[in-house]
């Protein structure tokens, strides 16, 4: 382990101070700014770079990207994140480097975490970190210290009422940077005006619903963030902004855009464009001239005023830094004619330099000549979402660097032939990693041309009733088939060696009787098998799946019709380690030799109560496990001399009848758990549970009895017990009165016992007054 300081001479071990020397002096402030954030707190690669620029620590993005890299180089980032495109979006901070920068910060640099914790705030403090503070007024007290205050970030102190935020803008009119994001704010107040220095502002996650003119006046803001907020329009006077760079309005319920963001000649990155109607509001036109770069997501096409741009005018073709594009249409107030949008999309042709690209709800009838020839060659994600009026795909196949394509609701596309891989030296999608081909109904035939998708790892097939069959890729290693047709998954029996093939999901496929066999022979690869949701299913190839030689997890759920799998002999099966089958009415039996497998390390047998060949080994087995979820029906298995040996267990929910709604444990309990349904003798059940160490929580539901077991009382571990819809039960044992690790009991549905265990006045109220959490009917006693 690696620490600080030199044992002996107390002073930065040598290779930290090294490292940090080599720095230049914007890297030793841009690093050093990074200890305001507590460990192991996720940085945004964005967001830090603009922060250090609001501070004067870099002279634009390009510096600061640079610095950035530069610290990644040297390994003062870990654990970077990266986009669908490629690009760095996130980091933590090393935590010996993170050290290292609080001890070089100085009083400069504060950071104080619930309420008064952590460090003192200096008259020279310029950087503030405040986090869960609940005080305002003592957070207010403690911020006048530093006057010169430049940064101040608050992070979870919720809610931020007006009067503190408008006190805070008064006090503070040295502030470069401001972060308010999620803190409860509903209202801005008038006196933000007075931060006429700042330049980073940060209101994100708050319920705000308007902004007041006066921000009007921060003309050295350069970025706005304002995403998912309640804002629906956004002020003229934003225009004024000349210093605005960024502004961040995702998630925002806007129905337009204001005059003026033309102006913004300054402006890099704009994340969303609303398209109105409304003469008062501004048109795509204004955006031709911005040098956007970062993502774009144009909003509300079918509002597109053709008549309002020159036929011949590109608007987004010069954007060269602009990476993501986003353009979407609304079929429900869509009165434009099929030939206005295609002309539309025509005049949004990108930049050759856009990585990533959305189509929703274009209703042309083809797709402009950009995209059907797929002269973006730099594309690395595509996705087109009901284009519901084209009855062909684009030919995608010759870019070269897509690895990511999705098609969704095409749903007059019949047929993907020759076209789609297109032609050249560059054909057949080369670099492609993720297929998917979502609610096409009318799809039937799908040819494939030779050396096609030589990169394929995932392929989803999903709601494509008409398709019979695929082709088989070798370099697949994800295949899922959701709500196709039977016959589909039956040319699973046709299909050619997948030898990498790893994970193998069937779901909701209709019809589906059976899987055929041979269908899951030569998957040798197989780690991961998922059948679910198939209401017809019977049986499966049980000998075959006997040969999946590396499978890891088997789960089957929701199949009602399948009847057995005792002739799936699961000791062959020598790697699985997960075993989950749920919700399978009509099953009677388990694999055979399941308990026998050493590997296996969790198991869920939940809504299959018509299993009966659960024996004593089998569920003794479990206490090797380190993670179950059982279900058994107590009229079926004896479980009362089998619990106490289930050293592992922490949770039994007990049900005196058949609860059809296959219950769940409460959202309080955790860990392994085990339901008994069907049981008519609550005593002997828990007199095996006498010797219990584990077991920590307790629900009981239905139970017929008028009153619990004193066995209960012998549970030492117990610490919740919950008690429902047990309208029988009178009273409880005195036997609770030795359950001293107990620390919450729930009463339900149960009005005698209610009554009896009313605070000071019930009756049995002294057997649980000792217990620290006491819930009665809907509310809490204690």
């Amino acid at each position: 382990m690696w620490q600080l300081f030199d044992s002996q001479s107390g002073e930065i071990m040598p290779v930290l101070r090294l490292s940090y020397d080599h720095l230049s002096l914007q890297g030793k402030q841009c690093f050093t700014y990074c200890c305001l954030f507590p460990k192991d707190y996720k940085l945004e690669k964005t967001t830090l770079i603009q922060q250090w620029m609001s501070n004067g620590y870099v002279l634009n993005e390009q510096v600061g990207h640079e610095v950035f890299n530069d610290l990644w180089w040297r390994s003062f980032f870990v654990e970077v994140k990266k986009n669908e495109v490629g690009q760095v979006v996130g980091c933590k901070l090393h935590d010996l480097m993170h050290d290292l920068a609080r001890l070089v910060a100085g009083k400069q640099f504060c950071m104080i975490t619930k309420d008064i914790k952590g460090d003192t705030i200096y008259k020279r403090t310029y950087h503030l970190l405040i986090d869960q503070w609940s005080s305002h007024l003592t957070m207010l007290e403690e911020t006048k210290k530093a006057k010169s205050l430049r940064t101040l970030l608050v992070s979870r102190s919720y809610p931020i009422e007006k009067s503190f935020v408008g006190r805070i803008f008064v006090m503070l009119r040295c502030l470069r940077v401001l972060d308010f994001r999620s803190s409860g704010i509903k209202v801005i107040p008038d006196s933000i005006g007075f931060l006429i220095h700042l330049r980073y502002l940060n209101l994100s996650g708050n319920p705000i619903e308007s902004l007041p003119e006066s921000i009007g006046y921060l003309l050295n803001l350069q970025v706005l963030k304002l995403s998912m907020t309640k804002l629906k329009k956004l002020l003229k006077c934003l225009g004024k902004l000349q210093s605005l760079r960024h502004l961040d309005i995702r998630g925002c319920q806007l129905l337009n855009m204001p005059i003026g963001i033309g102006r913004l000649t300054h402006l890099q990155t704009l994340t969303d464009f609303v398209v109105s109607k409304k003469k008062t509001s501004c048109g795509l036109e204004e955006l031709k001239e911005l040098k956007l770069s970062g993502e774009l997501f144009i909003w509300h096409l079918e509002n597109f005023k053709l008549e309002a741009i020159e036929i011949e005018q590109l608007i987004l073709s010069s954007k060269e830094n602009l990476v993501s594009l986003r353009l979407t249409w609304d079929h429900h107030n869509n009165a434009t004619s099929n030939n206005d949008n295609e002309r539309a999309l025509d005049m949004l042709r990108p930049h050759l330099n856009l990585k990533q690209l959305h189509l929703h709800n274009y209703n042309g009838l083809e797709f402009p000549h950009w995209l059907s020839n797929s002269l973006l060659i730099n594309l690395v994600e595509i996705k087109l979402a009901y284009c519901t009026n084209c009855n062909h795909l684009p030919s995608f196949g010759n870019i070269a660097s897509l690895k990511d394509l999705q098609i969704i609701g095409m749903l007059e596309v019949t047929q993907i032939n020759g076209a789609f891989y297109g032609t050249g030296p560059i054909k057949g999608f080369p670099a492609l990693e993720k297929l998917a081909f979502f609610n096409m109904p009318k799809l039937e035939e799908w040819s494939v041309e030779e050396m096609s998708f030589p990169q394929l790892i995932m392929l989803t097939i999903g709601m494509c009733g008409a398709l019979r069959s695929i082709p088989w890729v070798k370099s697949i290693q994800k295949l899922d088939l959701s709500d196709c047709s039977s016959s589909l998954v039956a040319s699973l029996a046709n299909k050619t060696n997948l030898p990498v093939l790893s994970s193998l999901m069937i779901n909701k496929i209709q019809g589906l009787t059976s899987l055929p066999d041979r269908s899951l022979l030569g998957l040798n690869s197989l780690k991961k098998l998922l059948v679910s949701s198939c209401k017809q299913l019977q049986c499966l190839p049980l000998k075959d799946m006997e040969q999946l030689v590396a499978l890891q997890s088997l789960e089957i759920a929701d199949c009602p019709e399948l009847n057995s799998l005792a002739l799936l002999n699961a000791a062959q099966l020598t790697c699985l380690q997960n075993l989950n089958i749920r919700n399978c009415e009509n099953l009677n039996s388990l694999p055979q030799n399941w308990s026998s497998l050493a590997s296996v390390r969790s198991m869920t047998v939940v809504g299959c109560r018509n299993v009966t060949s659960w024996t004593e080994l089998e569920i003794r087995g479990l206490s090797s496990m380190s993670d179950f979820s059982i279900e058994i029906c107590n009229d079926k298995v004896n479980l009362s001399s089998c619990l106490q040996h289930l050293t592992n267990l922490e949770t039994i929910i007990v049900h005196g009848g058949e609860d059809k709604l296959h219950p769940q444990p409460s959202k309080w309990i955790m860990g392994n758990y085990l339901i008994i349904c069907c049981c008519s003798d609550l005593g002997s059940l828990l007199d095996g549970l006498s010797n219990a160490t584990s077991v920590k929580d307790l629900q009981l539901k239905n139970i017929s009895s008028a009153s619990l077991p004193d066995s209960i009382g012998e549970i030492q571990s117990l610490q919740n017990l919950s008690i429902d819809d047990c309208a029988n039960l009178t009273s409880l044992p005195n036997s609770l009165r030795g359950l001293s690790r107990l620390e919450g009991l729930w009463i339900h549905g149960c009005p005698d016992l209610e009554r009896r265990c009313q605070r000071d006045t019930g009756e049995d109220w002294s057997i649980i007054s000792h217990i620290r959490t006491v819930g009665i009917g809907a509310g809490n006693l204690t």
